[in-house]
């Protein structure tokens, strides 16, 4: 490494780092900054960099890295750089492979060991000649814990899909050993009880382990009992036990029993352990329902096998549409229907979400169509009560009103679907003959809306994260994570069909000067504003991402060269049309915005995603050293490497 920096060089660098970047700028700055030469010794530091890796910035300048930060080379840092001044490209270190630039102990209880750190190396350039390198630190503590969060939340649904799977029993014995079983090894737990009644009485019905005695019984678990609510408890200290979460068996409106959890272990427990046992608990009373209903009704083993299989069947799919598609084939194995509507309440209105034999009797049916709760009285009644519904006879029945879309319905039935007392929506079953459905029947609808009730909670919540997961929260579009995954896919499916997949990345242009120019929230309106271009005028094969910060992507599945530039340049043309809309002076402006492109194709230039991404890149880094506004295709010789727009 170079000994000492010349006079030459740094004064090079100097002009290329103007002294009106003051030390004051730097160091308001959230992220940290650490300024070389070409000889790797230290120009400038701010003062993130002083008070996260507790150096003097007076004392450091000259300095070599290696000799200010020892850590880089005992961690092969030194040849990241390198790498930057040899290549004159920037250099992003892997947060996979290298989770910090440099250690900081983490303050916060429970927390990481060290600040988790993204840290982009840019080399300094000016004639042609590498006069240095830049370095930007940021703290990605924040956008990591997210990440942890949606992927302990997407882990969470899996767990209790399987627990949807492995309850999926109808003998009530093994239903309930599978209880506790999964209840003591998703929480690990030190003990685990499953009270049910038994007439007035609440016993023990399941445990782990089993030699515990009837007197576990506590104050907390009678509570909850009656009053139908989940406790948690801690800092008990009684008998070894710290702390206790109980959630009561809710069926409808009929408490089953509670399920206990305790553990030895202090503080063990949280809120989000308690939701998550009521999730549990809601699941085993749904199972523990039907184990009775099967034990008890021997007759009826018929109708419980088939309920068992439409379980099976609604649990095995996470898709919303799927789902619903499966209610109605599922449903009619269960209890005849001519006409058939799933309906979801939303606030005090009722959507029609799904609906099944309208057609022949009314002409279309306008789907997802809405209209009041408070307008239909035995839906009314459903909310409030929460049980089923049967009028066995239309023309006979006092309340039963008579619409446009029910002229041809003779017998009715319906029954309420229902997930932790929470009402979501409706079954409504309809015959053309009159007192068909039963009483009996609308019993059994309801153990059948108790199913669906928890595959639709089920879809509904893997929907949601599954979009968290993927989707960019500030722009709408797929993020980092879901564009590696569509564009390796395109990748493989381009090489297997022999077709082409064109990259376009994008950049806007002086970003970090319209954001300190009009602010934060103007950038962030810009950016959601550039988003929907992306959305509005692509076709629907094409997928637009956030790459990162004001860095944008679009996947072009089976499109040429030619088509490429094109949709590239149309974009570049629109956005050059757009303006960004700020407030200065509280009155409104408009400024300027423009954007950089650079195009590359697979397998034409590249052959892997990297280095797809990688081509790319360097169309859109020629775009920029041109003067920016215009999109660039990747060339392959060192003589013209990329064809400009203009």
């Amino acid at each position: 490494m170079t000994e000492k920096n010349p006079d030459s060089s740094f004064q090079a660098l100097e002009a290329l780092w103007p002294a009106q970047v003051s030390s004051l700028m730097l160091d308001a700055l959230p992220f940290g900054l650490i300024l070389t030469d070409a000889g790797l010794h230290i120009q400038q530091v701010n003062q993130w960099v002083a008070e996260n890796f507790s150096v003097q910035p007076e004392e450091i300048r000259g300095q070599l890295l290696n000799e200010a930060f020892p850590e880089l080379e005992k961690r092969n840092l030194l040849q990241a750089y390198q790498l930057v001044l040899q290549t004159a490209m920037p250099l992003t270190l892997s947060t996979r492979i290298h989770k910090y630039y440099l250690p900081v102990p983490m303050r916060l209880p429970g927390a990481m060991q060290y600040m988790p750190q993204s840290t982009v190396i840019t080399p300094l350039v000016r004639d042609g000649k590498v006069l240095g390198t830049l370095t930007v630190i940021t703290n990605v503590t924040v956008r990591l814990s997210t990440e942890q969060a949606l992927q302990r939340e997407v882990e969470k649904l899996s767990v209790l899909h399987e627990i949807d799977r492995a309850l999926a029993t109808l003998d009530l014995n093994h239903c309930l050993e599978v209880i506790v079983e999964h209840t003591r090894s998703l929480f690990q737990a030190d003990q685990v009880l499953l009270y049910l009644y038994q007439g007035d009485r609440l016993d023990i019905a399941a445990a782990r382990p089993g030699e515990t005695h009837p007197q576990n019984l506590t104050e907390n678990v009678l509570q909850a009992s009656n009053q139908r609510k989940s406790l948690l408890k801690t800092h008990l200290q009684a008998n070894d036990i710290q702390a206790e979460m109980v959630a009561p068996l809710l069926e409808q409106t009929s408490c089953l029993g509670v399920l206990a959890v305790r553990t030895c272990q202090q503080l063990t427990y949280s809120q989000d352990d308690l939701h998550l046992l009521e999730l549990l608990a809601s699941r085993a009373a749904v199972a523990i329902s039907n184990a009775r209903l099967h034990h008890n009704q021997q007759i009826e083993h018929q109708f419980a096998q088939t309920l068992q299989q439409i379980s099976l069947a609604l649990t095995a799919d996470l898709n919303l549409g799927s789902v619903l598609d499966t209610l109605f084939s599922s449903m009619k194995q269960v209890i005849p229907y001519d006409s058939a509507s799933l309906l979801l309440v939303e606030g005090d209105q009722v959507r029609i979400a799904r609906h099944n034999g309208y057609d022949q009797y009314i002409g279309h049916l306008n789907g997802n169509a809405t209209f009041s709760l408070e307008s239909v009285q035995n839906l009314r009644e459903m909310a409030g009560d929460l049980r089923p519904r049967v009028v066995p006879d239309t023309w006979s029945d006092p309340i039963w009103q008579v619409l446009e879309t029910s002229r041809h319905i003779r017998s009715w039935v319906g029954a309420p679907i229902v997930v932790r007392n929470k009402l979501l929506g409706f079954l409504s079953l309809d015959r053309v003959v009159p007192d068909f459905y039963t009483q009996k029947m609308a019993d059994q609808l309801a153990a059948f809306a108790a199913h669906a009730a928890m595959a639709l909670e089920n879809a509904r919540m893997y929907e949601e994260q599954q979009r968290l997961a993927t989707t960019d929260g500030l722009t709408g579009i797929a993020n980092r994570r879901s564009f590696d995954a569509a564009l390796r896919y395109e990748l493989e499916r381009g090489a297997r069909f022999g077709h082409s997949t064109a990259l376009v990345m994008i950049d806007i242009d002086n970003f970090k000067k319209f954001n300190d120019s009009y602010g934060h929230p103007a950038g962030d309106a810009l950016l959601r504003k550039f988003a929907r271009i992306l959305r509005e005028n692509l076709r629907l094969i094409d997928i637009p991402a956030r790459y990162g910060g004001e860095e944008f992507a679009l996947i072009l599945p089976e499109t040429h060269q030619d088509a490429a530039f094109q949709t590239a340049e149309r974009i570049r043309r629109l956005v050059a049309r757009m303006h960004g809309e700020v407030s200065v002076y509280k009155e409104p402006q408009h400024a300027p915005v423009t954007i950089s492109l650079g195009i590359a194709l697979a397998p034409e230039h590249a052959e892997t995603l990297e280095q797809l991404i990688s081509a790319a890149d360097q169309a859109l880094y020629y775009g920029k050293q041109q003067g920016k506004n215009r999109s660039c295709l990747f060339r392959q010789t060192q003589s013209n490497p990329a064809m400009l727009s203009h």
